[in-house]
This record gives structure tokens, sequence and C-alpha cells, in this order.
């Protein structure tokens, strides 16, 4: 294996793949990375044996092979490499290391062999179809904080992407609970996707992807099986095991009906709440907080023993008769952060029961969350 790269490229490459590196781990080739120089350029994959990402750089190689290198090392010798200057990659096989140089400067790394560098990488996958690249991370964006943390649940610890049959056609959909908050967001299904396997993607590879895509307007490509999860765009490609389990009927979380309707400003409530609970700052402990609806106006209030109350009201519309409901702080945050614009619902029953939420701008996003 012989080629030369500009060391901007080298950089972004072994970023996508440092992404999923353990930096825990103790097994050494899960240190490294997988450089495979082939007719159609040189490839970059790394994996922790859960997740995999393989990012490819269009190149010609002089000779063409492949092995494991560190990827920190390989990383830092280009980041202190001048952008102007490029760096020429040679593995002698018979000493099984790579040689760096650039300019008068010269690296022989270690390698590891191929053969022992895992591979989550298979044609076996029921389902594909293509999607916009931010239609996907809209679905992960906004429904991965809802995902459990912790716990033994291990079926909770990733969202749940699948399809579902509605009135007006087949939805592609992600779900996520940790019991005491839930959301559920969906689109229109693309094409390819019928009878697609649910399945429950895990946290981090829900990160992963959000970060790889990032603000791409081009179109990935999905693979789904029972066992895996896949994306393609762009020269980059990243696969994941998915989390073995039956996800929870979660459709018994939506209350049938909820006939009391606040209505007011996301970004504005957001702002308000943040402002009363600046008294729990010094508290480092979680903030209750109260709502008071009345007619035209909402009252938010929280109390910390020690510390004091505040309160303050704005302007909102109500429908229904006086109430107070009381949650915690960390969830109302977390949906109103969904929230980019517009105004925000809230849906109370008679009784104490689960608040439903949702967005003026995406009526396809809906969040519930459980009262104290």
């Amino acid at each position: 294996m012989k080629y030369t790269i500009e060391p901007e490229d080298l950089q972004a490459a072994l970023s996508i793949a440092d992404s999923v590196i353990d930096s825990s781990q103790t097994i050494p080739i899960l240190g490294n990375v997988m450089v495979d120089a082939s007719s159609d350029g040189v490839s970059f994959r790394a994996t922790d044996t859960n997740v995999e990402v393989d990012s490819k750089v269009a190149l010609s190689p002089e000779r063409q092979g492949a092995t494991t290198v560190s990827a920190g090392i390989l990383n830092e010798i280009a980041k202190r490499v001048p952008k102007d200057m490029a760096i020429h990659l040679n593995f002698n096989a018979a000493e099984q290391k790579l040689e760096v140089v650039a300019g008068a400067a010269k690296f022989e790394l270690f390698t590891l062999p191929k053969e022992d560098f895992p591979d989550l990488s298979t044609d076996e996958y029921e389902t594909a179809f293509t999607i916009p690249s931010q239609q996907l991370v809209r679905l992960f964006r906004k429904s991965r904080f809802a995902v459990q943390d912790d716990g033994d649940r291990n079926y909770l610890k990733g969202v749940y992407f699948h399809v579902s049959e509605e009135s007006d056609g087949l939805m592609l959909r992600c779900a996520a609970t940790d019991s005491f908050k839930f959301a559920m967001v969906e689109t229109r299904a693309p094409e390819g996707t019928e009878g697609m396997p649910g399945v429950i993607v895990p946290i981090k590879t829900v990160n992963e992807v959000i970060a790889i895509l990032g603000n791409d307007e081009d179109s990935v490509r999905v693979s789904v099986s029972e066992r895996k999860f896949r994306i393609s765009a762009g020269g980059r490609s990243f696969n994941s095991k998915v989390v073995e389990g039956n996800y929870p009927d979660y459709s018994k979380l939506i209350p049938s009906s909820s006939p009391f309707r606040l209505t007011v400003g996301a970004k504005r409530l957001l702002t308000v709440a943040n402002r009363v609970m600046a008294i729990a700052v010094s508290a480092k402990q979680e903030c209750g907080i109260k709502f008071d609806c009345s007619y035209e106006k909402l009252k938010i209030s929280t109390f910390q023993a020690n510390v004091g109350s505040a309160e303050e009201t704005m302007q909102a519309v109500y429908e229904g008769q006086d109430m107070s409901v009381k949650f915690r702080s960390s969830h109302l945050v977390q949906i109103l952060a969904q929230i980019e614009s517009g105004s925000v619902t809230f849906h109370f029953q008679e009784t104490a029961g689960a608040v439903v939420v949702r967005e003026e701008l995406d009526p396809n996003a809906v969040y519930v969350f459980m009262p104290t």
C-alpha cells in the first residue's frame, strides 16, 4: 500500500473514525483504524465491535493494500503537518510498519494485521431506501432526548425506528421513552420501506448519525435488517448492531382525551422557565416547576427548600377550567429544546394524568410527560 494524501483530507477521515473508537477499550486493535487502499480510493474504517464507520477519500494509490494502525497517532501527525504539505504513506508488509513522510519528517508506525480487524459490514439487509439527510436527522434529533440513559431495560436504551400504517398512508417513525417522558416523530415513509422490520437503534448510533450527517442537504441510503442498521452517503458509511429485544406498545402512553389546552410561544416559555429556575442553580438538584393555568395567563413558579421561591406570569391562550400542574423542570426543558420556533400546546387531562405536548410548526411530532 502506497499513496499520497492532503493533511485536511486525512484529518477529516480520521475524525470520523475517531468518533466511534472507545478510549477505554483494552483490545489494541480496537484503537486502530483500518486503512484500505483500492482502485477507487482509500477508506478509513474504525469500530468498537457494536458500531462501525467507514470514510473513503477519492484518490489513486500507487500500490493497493491494507493494514491497521493507531488512529490517534496518525491523527496527531496529520494535525501537525502544514496544510500545504502532502503526506506520503507507504506500508512495508515484510516489517509490518507504516511509513509516514511529510517534508523532512518521517515516522514509522507499528501495525496490526488487517485479518484481526472486526468486520460489521454485511449485504444481508431486508430493507433499503433513500431519504433526505435532514429528514433522518430530524427523526433522530427530536426523539433521542427521551431515551433511557441508565437502568437495566436495554430495550429502552435506543430509538425505535419503524414504519406504521396510518389512515393517510405509511409513515416512517421514531419513538423513544424512559417511562417518564416519551417522544414520537414521523414523516411520510419513502419508497422501499414497505415491510421494514422495526429495530431499536442504540443511542450511540443515533448520536453518530446526527453528527456525521450534520447539515448535509443530500440524500442518504438507509439499510435495515433485524440485527443491523446502516447509512451510507457521500463516500461515508456507518454500520451498527441494533438493540436486542421487543419495544413496548407505546400507544398506551398517549392519552385518548385531553380536554384542557394551553398554547404559548415555545421560545418565550423556555426563557421564562429558565429564569424562574435560577434559584435552583445553587441547590444543585432537580427543580420542580408549577403551572397555574387560567384565562389568558400562565403563572410559572418554583420553590426550593432553604433557598426560596420564584414566579413569573406570562400571557397565554388557555381553554378549560383553572388548574395547577407540577412536573420536573428537566422534562419541560428537554421538550421545549426540540421546538425551534412557533407556539407549543399542552394538552391536560381533567385528572393528574399524562401531559401531551404538540408544536405548531411540526404536527408530526408529539411529546408526552408525567406530572409529579
